[in-house]
């Protein structure tokens, strides 16, 4: 059986299209993160919570970013007396903690 380039262009447009949404993605998590200041407390000089990195480390350590993800929206809901996690929608708390899974990239 021979394929043509034609039937394989749906799927390379489709895989070109959610690479762009990925970075863009990315790039709202990472504007995110400094737009909320959760650098303020997750940065590299964080002492009593986890920084991004080793959130980031831990994830990769567990192979499973998705999952890493959800729990960490769990446990922002969950610890809901910290101001600033209040103040966050879901939707850009997922794009940063995304960002964070995909190893801050």
């Amino acid at each position: 059986v021979t394929m043509t380039l034609h039937a394989f262009k749906p799927a390379l447009v489709f895989a070109g299209l959610a690479w762009v949404a990925a970075q863009a993605m990315a790039a709202d998590g990472a504007q995110s993160a400094i737009d909320f200041g959760c650098l303020n407390c997750h940065g590299a000089q964080a002492h009593t919570v986890p920084t991004f990195r080793s959130m980031a480390d831990k994830a990769a350590r567990r192979g499973d970013p998705a999952k890493a993800q959800q729990h960490w929206l769990d446990e922002m809901h969950e610890k809901n007396f910290v101001h600033t996690h209040a103040m966050v929608s879901d939707d850009a708390a997922n794009a940063v903690l995304q960002w964070v899974a995909q190893g801050m990239k």
